[in-house]
């Protein structure tokens, strides 16, 4: 069995000009919440990684970033405690 994760959903990208809204996808009723707290550690450490998502200016060199790619509330929202996925 393949499940699908949603990392943008319509209620997530409101507010971002650079995510389409038109191609985001509603997440159907029938979802499936699993709990992840045993990953989010791991989870964590690997956004961190991407320093781009998450913080201003991430390398000395790259002077063209004012803000993280990620706000806090999407850094929130994949770091919760259950996903949502459909078959």
């Amino acid at each position: 069995m393949a499940l699908q994760f949603f990392i943008w959903t319509k209620d997530k990208a409101i507010g971002r000009p650079e995510v389409s809204q038109k191609n985001m996808p509603l997440v159907p009723r029938r979802a499936i919440r699993i709990n992840i707290e045993k990953e989010r550690v791991i989870k964590r450490k690997a956004l961190y990684e991407m320093r781009s998502q998450v913080y201003k200016k991430p390398y000395p060199c790259w002077q063209k970033q004012t803000q993280p790619i990620l706000d806090h509330k999407f850094i929130s929202y994949f770091l919760s405690e259950d996903e949502l996925f459909v078959k």
